[in-house]
């Protein structure tokens, strides 16, 4: 069986406390099944929309993607990467984004 719990903290003064509030969640979503605890981390995109990437193909050039988005739209990326995964800060939308991403490489997603 499967759950899924979240906490959404709007008191920037809490933020210090995510830890400690997070934990018995956790905590409890584990006693689930050995792989039914995870964590995801939000913040509030200061650069424009923030978009996680992956490619299965291997690894990508992320950096020059970047800069070709940028580019093309006209607007400054951002990119943070690891091998296959990156995460990419662009003032633009998912609908905007696809399409382009799609010309430089379809298994990017």
């Amino acid at each position: 069986m499967c759950g899924i719990v979240g906490l959404l903290i709007k008191n920037q003064g809490m933020q210090a406390q995510l830890g400690q509030l997070v934990t018995p969640m956790l905590t409890s979503m584990s006693e689930r099944g050995p792989d039914s605890a995870g964590l995801a981390i939000f913040s509030a995109a200061d650069e424009g929309e923030k978009f996680s990437l992956f490619c299965q193909a291997g690894e990508v050039d992320w950096a020059t993607l970047a800069d070709t988005l940028s580019q093309a739209l006209g607007r400054p990326a951002s990119i943070e990467a690891q091998g296959c995964y990156a995460r990419l800060g662009l003032d633009t939308t998912r609908e905007e984004l696809k399409p382009l991403l799609d010309a430089q490489d379809a298994d990017i997603h």
